[in-house]
């Protein structure tokens, strides 16, 4: 291998017949170059490991990457620099009458350190994402949730309405959990003023548990306080849409108050993109909008078919089913194209808003959810975890980048 003086600094061209005094200046100057552009690369990659790390860390940080020169040496690498950037160094060589040291390299500009500094916060605290919406204060909307001895991601549920929604009213009516869920503020992120309890002891329950919890313990006590009630389970995440990439999609409060002007509606449906094991067999280490990144696709004899509704709590008279809200006579309930909507809708589209179901999730975390919920054999249970693990499916990513 040729010594490095021995190397070209350049192809043949009138500037490479400069002095060797302007030769050397120009190697010098690249080498800084060079080694400050490496700075530039390497200490992000350090502030994601030192994620305790202060500015003066960081500083001895680059100190000591400034250091490794002492032990090497340019090499012909350095010299196939962009003719561009060799430019750039060969006139900042010209117009210095003394060369600094290839060991004088400047200081880290304390612009670039806040940078770094609010590159570290980022990672530490990230912002919102997407935008989050105005609270809304007024509780025009509510969500009413019944469960009992829930998977620990609920708390991740919590954070998504509160935050991505503005919700701030939910209706937590506890079928019997042990010990009883406000009890248990690790399930929990979120303002505790934002919830109303409910506790039904299990030797009290009525035989239709879903119909009484949803009609005589959310709709009928709480009619009057607000427009809207939505009626969902703790697997359910809604994601507001727009067809028109170039628009951004209403949020959830807008596009309730755009039905509430049409006295014929009584209330809305949202379909299903229903979300399968993503391949897991144990429990994540994230929650379920980050872990679970594959969904089925849409067969309008599928997991898809299924909605949930908001209602006007005016017109509910009565629950028929988890997915179907009856409302009085005169009013409709409709999905998002108008088009009448029972327990199922098809076609299944999801152009304005969708509830992602995650309703199987890791076996592992299947398996817990039979445990807990007595209704399923074990034959059900397994049918169902089988058919949406089954199913033809894509992958979806709506809701990884969520934050919080």
């Amino acid at each position: 291998m040729k010594e490095e003086s021995q190397l070209p600094l350049l192809d043949s061209s009138p500037v490479s017949r400069i002095s060797e005094k302007t030769t050397r200046a120009l190697r010098a100057n690249e080498w800084r170059l060079t080694k400050y552009l490496a700075a530039c690369l390497v200490i992000p990659g350090l502030l994601f490991l030192m994620t305790r790390a202060n500015t003066d860390t960081l500083r001895h940080a680059t100190s000591t990457i400034k250091g490794l020169h002492h032990d090497a040496s340019p090499t012909a690498s350095l010299h196939d620099a962009s003719s561009t950037a060799s430019s750039a160094a060969l006139a900042s060589a010209n117009t210095t009458t003394n060369t600094k040291a290839p060991d004088e390299i400047p200081e880290i500009p304390e612009s670039l350190n806040r940078t770094f500094a609010q590159l570290k916060e980022d990672m530490l605290h990230p912002p919102p994402y997407p935008p989050l919406p105005p609270a809304d204060d007024e509780e025009y909307m509510a969500i009413c949730l019944g469960v009992r001895d829930p998977d620990p991601d609920i708390k991740e549920w919590f954070t998504h309405y509160y935050h991505h929604h503005g919700i701030r009213r939910f209706y937590v009516v506890d079928d019997g959990s042990e010990p009883p869920l406000k009890t248990r503020t690790d399930l929990f992120d979120i303002p505790s003023s934002a919830i109303t309890w409910d506790f039904i002891s299990r030797e009290s329950r009525p035989e239709n548990i879903q119909k009484y919890m949803f009609k005589e313990r959310c709709t009928v006590p709480h009619r009057t306080k607000h427009v809207w009630m939505g009626y969902l389970d703790a697997d359910e995440f809604i994601q507001m849409r727009n067809p028109d990439p170039k628009k951004t999609p209403d949020t959830l409060k807008q596009w309730l108050q755009k039905w509430e002007a049409d006295p014929t509606v009584g209330a809305v449906a949202a379909n299903w993109i229903a979300h399968n094991s993503a391949g897991l067999d144990h429990r994540p280490a994230t929650g379920p909008r980050k872990a679970f990144t594959r969904c089925v696709v849409n067969d309008p004899n599928g997991e898809n078919k299924h909605v949930k509704m908001f209602a006007k709590l005016a017109d509910v008279t009565d629950i028929w089913s988890v997915h179907h809200i009856g409302t009085r006579e005169g009013t409709r309930q409709v999905g998002e194209h108008g088009n009448n909507a029972g327990p199922f809708r098809t076609p299944i589209t999801h152009d304005f808003w969708a509830i992602h179901h995650y309703g199987i999730k890791s076996r592992e975390q299947f398996e817990e959810k039979y445990a807990r919920n007595k209704a399923l054999d074990w034959q059900t249970a397994g049918d169902l975890f089988d058919r949406v693990d089954g199913a033809r499916d894509y992958e979806c990513l709506d809701l990884v980048e969520w934050v919080p």
